[in-house]
């Protein structure tokens, strides 16, 4: 588990986005997992929450739930520019290692290594 998302900051992006009732969306498991997935929390894998004092993403003291698991790493959130640093500089490195390396003397492709 490598990534967290505090109950006051979903809060905070869906009222930042127009949102007017959500208490009925954090209250619905699918709608609740579209959040989070929104919000960078693969949902695809194992995630717990949990009442916990933490602080959010705003650097305040939250005491509210917090979820906790793995940071997406699909194409579309790494190139989101919300990607943690760690997350798209390991993503970079990795597609950085499989680009094929064209030699301008030959018609091979040599794996960058």
């Amino acid at each position: 588990m490598n990534y967290t998302l505090s109950l006051s900051d979903i809060v905070t992006a869906l009222k930042l986005s127009g949102e007017k009732n959500s208490s009925t969306i954090l209250g619905d498991d699918r709608m609740l997992k579209v959040v989070l997935w929104d919000m960078g929390l693969d949902v695809n894998h194992a995630f717990t929450d949990r009442q916990c004092k933490h602080r959010n993403m705003q650097g305040q003291i939250a005491d509210c739930i917090r979820y906790e698991g793995s940071e997406r790493s699909d194409p579309a959130w790494l190139s989101s520019g919300h990607a943690t640093p760690k997350n798209s500089d390991f993503a970079n490195s990795a597609q950085e290692a499989c680009m094929p390396n064209v030699s301008s003397t030959t018609s091979e492709y040599h794996l960058n290594r």
